[in-house]
Parts: C-alpha cells; sequence; structure tokens
C-alpha cells in the first residue's frame, strides 16, 4: 500500500467543526484501508493528551508544529509580503522526515512550506 503524509492545517481531533471532521475521516479512511499514513499538523492552543493519542493510534506517525502568534507571524519575514496564514505555519520547514512518501496530501494551501 501507499506511504502517505497528510498535513493539516489544524488538529482533526476531536472534530467538532466540518474542516476537522474531513481531515479526520480522510485519516481514517486512508488508514483502514491499509496505507500507511503520517500525519503533521499546525496547532495554535495545546493539544490534549487524549486527541494526541487518538492520532496516534490511526496514524504511524504524527509530527507537531506550533504555530506563531499573529504578532510574531506579522514581524516575521516581513518584507516577504507573505499571507499571514503561511507565515503563522512557518515552522513546518523546521520538521525532518526521514522517509519517502508516494502522496502528500496538503489539506490548504498556506501548508505549502513543508514541500
Amino acid at each position: 500500500m501507499a506511504k502517505i503524509i497528510v498535513v493539516s492545517t489544524d488538529c482533526p481531533y476531536p472534530a467538532n467543526h466540518g474542516g476537522r471532521l474531513d481531515i479526520l475521516m480522510r485519516l481514517e479512511l486512508l488508514s483502514s484501508t491499509g496505507h500507511d499514513v503520517d500525519l503533521i499538523v499546525t496547532y495554535k492552543e495545546e493539544i490534549d493528551e487524549a486527541s494526541k493519542q487518538y492520532l496516534e493510534r490511526i496514524c504511524k506517525n504524527v509530527y507537531y508544529a506550533q504555530r506563531l502568534g499573529m504578532i510574531r507571524s506579522a514581524f516575521n519575514d516581513m518584507l516577504k509580503f507573505l499571507p499571514l496564514q503561511v507565515k503563522s505555519r512557518s515552522r513546518l520547514r523546521e520538521i525532518k522526515l526521514n522517509k519517502k512518501y508516494d502522496y502528500v496530501l496538503c489539506e490548504s494551501e498556506y501548508v505549502y512550506s513543508i514541500l
């Protein structure tokens, strides 16, 4: 089966709104059909242990990248004229992936810096 990495703009669990539910259902489906699924989560608020444990049950590896706050994002890379959503997720560049993937699923254009 395929090796897939999903890059999420938010923690998909708990799935308390449509965007999270969409991502969570996709993760569960890919995992249940035998694919090796890794997940990268960007987050603003700290993620509780129960949520982390749930994600680690359905994904082979889960990586976390905390988003920068709005003020820090605004001053970070000021001259690059990037949208705030992209700047706040700049820590994605710091994640070192040691695998090759068949597919990369970016849940939004905001997370393209992982590429």
